[in-house]
């Protein structure tokens, strides 16, 4: 029909925009999409709206798609629940965060949980509630010994946390079986800048890293940043090492 190619066309060009990262357009044709979207379809042309607007900063109209789908359309979309817990997170709504991941845990459909958790242990750490965000983390690490992506977060929150011994074990850790996981490599990198303020060692780490992908967002970030910092330094060689803090945001690197 007439009006599922435009849903189609529609959809597809709000897609494309979200990958080159044109947010309001985006937005613009996931709405379009939204509105003419066959029934079964329209789960998907929301999320896509939600993710866009909350990428402009539209908080209500973010909320509102993805609450559509939870409450509406698909109480059982996982990335949904996602999404919004999300969206509440990098508000401030902590407590709307907490809601969210219950109700998802009741009624959404997951290959993993390890998104569900690493977000509950960053608006715990968020709210300075360092105990319960350690008891959190300790809980993902024993349920799923052997996620890669969630250990190299668990690495991240130690060393934000002042135990760069602790994350330097779980980074080691990880490579021992997992000889090319970049954000790993990273954080041996990270801790080489911020604490040991060898930025020589950093860098071969991060170039390491890419070597092994080079399409890393969050690893193309710190490469970037240090190219940045010795730029700075005005060829003296004397680059001071970022704060801890600077190099491991409570997001951490998105796993994949």
């Amino acid at each position: 029909s007439t009006q599922g190619s435009d849903f189609e066309s529609a959809f597809i060009m709000a897609q494309i925009l979200e990958i080159s990262e044109q947010w309001g357009s985006s937005a613009e044709y996931s709405r379009l999409a939204v509105n003419l979207a066959p029934g079964h379809l329209q789960s998907m042309a929301c999320l896509l709206w939600g993710r866009s607007t909350a990428k402009l900063g539209a908080f209500e109209e973010s909320a509102g798609a993805l609450l559509k789908i939870v409450m509406e359309l698909d109480p059982g979309m996982g990335e949904a629940y996602l999404e919004l817990a999300r969206l509440y997170l990098d508000n401030g709504h902590y407590d709307l965060v907490e809601q969210t991941l219950v109700r998802a845990r009741k009624e959404a459909r997951f290959s993993t949980y390890r998104e569900l958790y690493s977000i509950q242990v960053q608006a715990l750490e968020k709210q300075n509630k360092v105990s319960a965000a350690l008891d959190m983390l300790n809980e993902m690490m024993g349920r799923h010994p052997w996620d890669q992506q969630l250990a190299v977060y668990a690495g991240d929150y130690f060393l934000r946390r002042g135990q760069p011994e602790r994350a330097d074990a779980i980074y080691r850790g990880v490579l021992a079986g997992a000889p090319n996981n970049a954000n790993a490599m990273a954080g041996l990198g990270k801790m080489a800048w911020a604490i040991d303020d060898n930025i020589q060692l950093a860098e071969q780490y991060f170039r390491r890293a890419l070597a092994t992908d080079p399409a890393n967002p969050y690893v193309n970030a710190l490469m970037a940043r240090l190219i940045e910092a010795r730029k700075n330094s005005g060829g003296s060689g004397q680059v001071g090492g970022p704060s801890v803090e600077a190099l491991t945001p409570v997001s951490g690197p998105k796993a994949p």
